[in-house]
């Protein structure tokens, strides 16, 4: 029992030792397939002819390979470099192109690439000029608003592929305005908006700057009366127009708190004799002072009566 178990230990050692110097040693070829290999465009060339890809982000192919089992067994996708040349390419439009494929060892080889070929799709460069809008997030403090936003810049101008660029309406920034009943200047991240109104993020399309700088002012409103100016000769000293009882007469305005303390009323522009419908109605633009803003619009419907004077 003894003689047959030190046999079977040297059967096993050499066992060991044979499949050691099989696999390291003569390390026969094998084959193995790496999947989803990101491709690298070279498009430099493109782009400085006003070109631009519209779909080389995120593409992959799977390469099988042949060798030495010693160089395989720790080849990973990270170790493999596909490249594109699509530097030849001046035309819009669809096109199929081949991958270089580069090895880390020089005695593995590519048996087969798949897909083949890939087709890109190149479109007109373009750089255009886009508006910054600004969404307030939240509301004021009970009693004030938002007054009219400025923004530095007012326009940038967007780079990209035409069909993406056209696509994008403007540029947007947040600003919180939750609980304020001061103005609010901050530097806030700009993102692209789409036709639909909802962000677009594309990795295709390039702006700068990619921040803008943001005054918000916050108004404190206030209810004050409308006062009607007419024209020379509307009214006589036998009938004259005055505010219906069924007439708007007092609109809310915003401005700073300074501005607006003392401001009771606010005048009509004069309203002539041509302005005034069958129906007593006319719509009539408003005198703002400067910094106050109407809340109703800076024109105003109201409802008119003529009354006589006479005995």
């Amino acid at each position: 029992m003894k003689k047959d178990l030190s046999t079977k230990i040297i059967s096993l050692l050499f066992a060991i030792f044979l499949w050691f110097y099989i696999i390291q040693v003569q390390s026969p070829e094998i084959e193995k397939t790496i999947k989803n290999v990101p491709v690298q465009f070279t498009k430099s060339e493109l782009e400085n002819r006003g070109l631009a890809l519209i779909n080389d982000k995120e593409v992959e192919i799977d390469v099988k390979i042949r060798g030495q089992r010693k160089y395989l067994t720790n080849i990973k996708k990270a170790d493999i470099t596909i490249i594109a040349d699509v530097s030849n390419i001046d035309s819009i439009g669809e096109h199929k192109i081949y991958t270089t494929v580069y090895l880390p060892y020089g005695n593995v080889e590519v048996l087969e690439q798949r897909p083949s070929q890939i087709t890109v799709t190149v479109e007109e460069m373009v750089e255009v000029e886009k508006d910054v809008r600004i969404n307030t997030l939240g509301e004021p403090k009970d009693g004030y608003c938002v007054g009219d936003i400025k923004t530095t810049p007012e326009k940038i101008k967007v780079k990209g592929p035409k069909s993406i660029v056209n696509s994008i309406s403007y540029l947007a920034a947040d600003v919180d305005v939750e609980d304020r009943d001061e103005d609010v200047s901050t530097i806030e991240d700009l993102y692209l908006v789409g036709e639909s109104g909802t962000a677009l993020n594309s990795p295709y399309v390039s702006f700068d700057p990619k921040t803008a700088d943001i005054h918000c002012p916050i108004l404190k409103k206030k209810t004050v009366e409308i006062d009607v100016r007419f024209a020379d000769g509307v009214n006589n000293t036998l009938e004259r127009y005055e505010l219906d009882e069924n007439s708007l007469k007092s609109i809310e305005i915003a401005g700073t708190a300074a501005a607006i303390k003392d401001l009771d009323k606010i005048y009509t522009k004069r309203i002539t004799v041509d302005m005034i419908k069958k129906s007593g109605e006319v719509e009539v633009g408003l005198e703002l002072p400067e910094g106050i803003k109407s809340l109703d619009g800076e024109k105003v419907t109201l409802k008119l009566k003529k009354v006589s004077l006479a005995n």
